[in-house]
């Protein structure tokens, strides 16, 4: 899904409808978005007609309620079979990740972490979310790569108290008055849904630093708390998604 969506995006930025079918470019990534939305229906046929000689038919569905977003690519024009074929064996433009002055940690990184910490494999962004007991702390020296002002983003899992309790953790750096944060959140509110969207809670705290080592503790105040990803950024006005940093595994 995020292929088709986000190479069709690519598509029509690139080329207008007159120009599209001769713009390799745009081609190259509407075929990208073709051919994901055809693995789609592959995937969903294979689930309910295939496996397991077909004992889960039906049960998947490739477009819930029939939303738009489920749909074929929206795209300049619509494309032929021999610019598929021609267009679909393009490389890749291969991602680079430019931490531009950042110091960035994945949970998993710690220098220590308490009793019952647990690296959970394939969770979050980092893909090893650290589940943390409560009053758990996790810590982790670092180096500032220069002094001035900067944000912290601290990313965590988005989960939610099951005992109607507060889910809580809190952010210090050398020993500061520690920051608390909570992630608790009203059902389908608009940062609830920006959490689940995203599948990170991040919380920002402002803070003028100075070049050097330091020390991040981050605890967790209440149970369920999950530590994905961690970012000290001198860019504070910055906009993003993922954090500059490769998976854990």
């Amino acid at each position: 899904m995020a292929t088709k969506q986000l190479e069709a995006q690519e598509a029509r930025e690139l080329a207008r409808t007159e120009s599209f079918h001769h713009d390799a470019e745009a081609l190259t990534s509407a075929v990208r978005s073709v051919k994901a939305y055809r693995e789609i229906e592959q995937l969903t046929n294979y689930y309910n007609n295939s496996m397991a000689n077909g004992k889960w038919k039906n049960s998947m569905c490739m477009n819930p309620r029939n939303l738009p977003v489920f749909g074929e690519p929206n795209l300049p024009d619509k494309l032929s079979e021999q610019e598929i074929a021609k267009y679909s064996k393009a490389d890749s433009i291969a991602s680079t990740l430019d931490i531009d002055d950042c110091t960035v940690f994945n949970a998993c990184n710690y220098s220590s972490a308490p009793t019952g910490a647990q690296p959970i494999e394939m969770l979050g962004h980092s893909m090893e979310a650290v589940a943390m007991p409560k009053d758990g702390t996790l810590t982790y020296k670092f180096d500032a790569l220069k002094s001035g002002d900067a944000i912290l983003r601290t990313a965590v899992i988005p989960t939610q108290a099951n005992d109607k309790g507060d889910i809580r953790f809190s952010v210090s750096i050398d020993d500061a008055e520690p920051t608390v944060y909570s992630i608790k959140e009203p059902y389908r509110s608009e940062r609830w849904k920006l959490n689940v969207l995203r599948g990170q809670a991040v919380r920002e705290l402002k803070l003028n630093i100075t070049q050097g080592s330091h020390t991040l503790v981050i605890k967790a105040l209440d149970d369920h708390i999950i530590v994905d990803q961690w970012m000290l950024d001198f860019d504070t006005n910055r906009e993003f998604y993922v954090f500059p940093i490769k998976p854990a595994i």
